[in-house]
């Protein structure tokens, strides 16, 4: 009984503390982020650039 304890215990801190997968999410949505910024200010930059 007590060993399932120790079990979830350490299970529950591994998963928490390392779990890469949901580190891999969050580099992917900063990523797209990123992405959309750049592209609005291309196309800002673009249209500011056509006016003049």
């Amino acid at each position: 009984m007590k060993n399932s304890w120790v079990y979830k215990q350490i299970r529950g801190f591994f998963s928490r503390n390392f779990d890469v997968r949901q580190e891999k999410e969050n580099e992917q949505e900063t990523i797209e982020s990123i992405k959309k910024v750049l592209n609005l200010k291309e196309q800002t930059f673009g249209f500011s650039f056509l006016r003049f």
